[in-house]
């Protein structure tokens, strides 16, 4: 709901500014400061851009529209192994402790589904983006650079500014929103990077980093070091996955993946020429785990652009 609600408030905002330039643009006209030309070279830009805001609302309210049908649904069915638990109790087929249980967790669940639709329609009967969150200025779209990102086939690269704006804006509150609907928050699939990237991080410390002499070496053996890091670094990475806040969770696997990045600078260099000093070919005895471990940082960074670059 969270990505929703961005959207509209951007498409929102797109329209609500598109609007006062078209009002100004015609009162130019009306006093004669602008040329025939001039006038309707803006006004059709201006006019496509405000068409597509509009159809980027609807597109995004027949979601909202999709998600209440299915959470409904999904109610009716809850709504309805409730009846059924308390004739299983009857019956005599539960006891009153389990009985007790399964309807504490049932009912915490119903109120959950419910604040979700209540949200979701909230979202769906907006009007404007004083309803989503306030206005935002966005810069207007010209195909190819849309609010400071650069787009790409869908993926969505933020600029320095973009960067240094999420950051700026991220607050400890953004950690706090936590989303189990993994449907959501991998949607699109681009969203997968980040968590994938901390996944291959956490294996990397078990692998093989360094082979000598018969023998391997993974990471937590050559350096308790890196073996923390990316235990910690990936599992941090993957439970990042269920943050809604798209700058959270950007900024977080950006982070992540800088000081795994710094950490291997500083000490990789000391601990695989510890084990080595032997050997004439460094290279010929690195191992997959270490490969791993340097490429999965990268693939964190640009998981993380590319969730600010959504957020």
């Amino acid at each position: 709901m969270v990505r929703e609600e961005r959207e509209l408030q951007r498409a929102y905002s797109m329209k609500e500014k598109t609007e006062r330039l078209l009002i100004n643009l015609e009162n130019l006209k009306g006093g004669g400061s602008i040329s025939e030309d001039q006038y309707a070279a803006l006004k059709t830009g201006y006019s496509t851009t405000q068409l597509e805001s509009a159809a980027a609302i609807e597109s995004v309210k027949r979601i909202l529209a999709e998600k209440i049908q299915q959470e409904e649904r999904n109610l009716d069915l809850f709504e309805q192994n409730k009846k059924t638990l308390e004739a299983r109790l009857k019956i005599g087929e539960i006891k009153v402790e389990e009985f007790q249980r399964e309807q504490e967790r049932t009912n915490k669940k119903l109120q959950k589904m419910k604040e979700n639709i209540q949200e979701l329609k909230r979202l769906l009967n907006s009007k404007g983006s004083s309803d989503v969150g306030g206005f935002v200025d966005t810069q207007l779209s010209s195909g190819k650079k849309q609010g400071g990102t650069t787009t790409f086939s869908g993926l969505k690269i933020p600029d320095l500014g973009s960067i240094k704006d999420a950051i700026g804006s991220t607050s400890s509150s953004d950690f706090t929103h936590i989303s189990t609907d993994l449907s959501e928050v991998l949607t699109p699939s681009l969203l997968s990077i980040g968590p994938v990237a901390g996944l291959i991080l956490f294996i990397s410390v078990f692998l093989p980093w360094v082979s000598a002499f018969g023998f391997s070496v993974s990471a937590l053996q050559l350096s308790s070091l890196l073996g923390i890091i990316g235990i910690l670094g990936g599992l941090v990475a993957m439970g990042a996955v269920l943050l809604e806040k798209m700058n959270a969770r950007g900024v977080l696997h950006g982070g992540i993946g800088l000081l795994v990045l710094a950490v291997i600078i500083i000490t990789m260099g000391e601990s695989v020429l510890s084990v080595s000093q032997y050997s004439g070919s460094i290279l010929g005895m690195l191992g997959v785990g270490f490969y791993l471990f340097i490429i999965s940082p990268i693939l964190m960074i640009v998981g993380g652009l590319v969730e600010i670059g959504m957020g």
